[in-house]
């Protein structure tokens, strides 16, 4: 139980009480039969003592399993595309309880609309064959802006998977002079132009002058998921890293270069702490060149994307 206030619901306070708890009665030499061996114990009081006789009389809580309904109620609306786990939580005690109760919220952003409109297409998976597909249009369309670009799908679909959440795309070009032509692709003139092709970005997203987020509509397939991310060539092979995954793996590199080297890991590169003291680093990266010289770097040994489904 305590999980779920931690994970969903963000009740901290609750947690921590249920977690003691629960591990102060698992660590009792003896198996608890009766209430009378837990009424007296300190930090037990009679509300917990209530919910332990009834998962002895019952073998049920109907507390843990009112907790469950409300947290996937929760879970639901946070899985809307731009809705965080937050923001589920204020949109739930409100008296939203499904995606559809949001078709008519008028509080929504732009983002979260879109992610109303085409839910069910966007929670379904995508073949890597979409993928590729995608990838290979975008990459036709970059080549027109800037020739000779690099433009990579990462995520799951690089780490060889059959089927991806969604597309993440990376793009940077070897001569450092054409970054700024590469930018422009995310800026909305040049996303006008992947939209006029095959209606590749049918609905557009959040912008930044590095990024685009959005969903797009390819070939009479589903709506999709789609990010686009532009990087400079110094950089790029610590976005491929960190945008490749899994997520799993990026915590414990990352872990494992602050506490053995005290170095700061991320998509923008690999920095050294300049004060012991303070969370302050040096605003330039150790350079790598690719992901293997990266690994190298953490005295780790280089896994295939393949092998990073951890």
């Amino acid at each position: 139980m305590w999980h779920l206030y931690e994970d969903v619901l963000g009740d901290q306070w609750r947690s921590l009480i249920y977690r003691k708890t629960v591990n102060k009665l698992r660590s009792l030499p003896y198996k608890v039969t009766s209430v009378e061996q837990i009424r007296e114990m300190y930090g037990v009081g009679k509300s917990l003592v209530k919910m332990v006789k009834e998962i002895l009389g019952t073998g049920q809580l109907q507390k843990l399993d009112n907790l469950k309904a409300q947290v996937g109620e929760i879970q639901v609306l946070g899985s809307v595309w731009g809705i965080g786990a937050i923001q589920a939580r204020e949109l739930y005690k409100k008296g939203f309880r499904t995606v559809k109760d949001l078709e008519n919220y008028s509080s929504l952003t732009s983002m979260q609309r879109m992610g109303v409109k085409y839910y069910d297409d966007i929670n379904l998976r995508i073949p890597r064959d979409e993928v590729a597909d995608t990838e290979k249009f975008v990459r036709g369309v970059v080549e027109t802006l800037a020739p000779g670009a690099w433009v990579n799908a990462a995520g799951s679909y690089r780490r060889g998977k059959p089927t991806c959440g969604d597309v993440d795309i990376l793009i940077t070009h070897p001569d450092g002079s054409r970054f700024t032509s590469l930018r422009c692709c995310t800026h909305s003139s040049h996303l006008h132009l992947l939209c006029s092709h095959q209606d590749l970005l049918a609905r557009l997203g959040g912008t930044q002058p590095d990024m685009f987020m959005g969903i797009f509509h390819f070939q009479g397939k589903p709506y999709r998921r789609i990010d686009i991310k532009v990087y400079p060539r110094h950089v790029y092979a610590f976005a491929l890293l960190a945008f490749t995954g899994n997520d799993v793996l990026n915590r414990k590199i990352r872990f494992l270069a602050r506490v053995k080297f005290g170095y700061k890991l991320s998509d923008q590169g690999l920095f050294i702490r300049e004060s012991k003291k303070k969370d302050v680093w040096f605003t330039e990266s150790i350079p790598c060149e690719t992901e293997r010289e990266i690994f190298e770097k953490l005295g780790l040994d280089y896994p295939e994307p393949h092998d990073r489904n951890w």
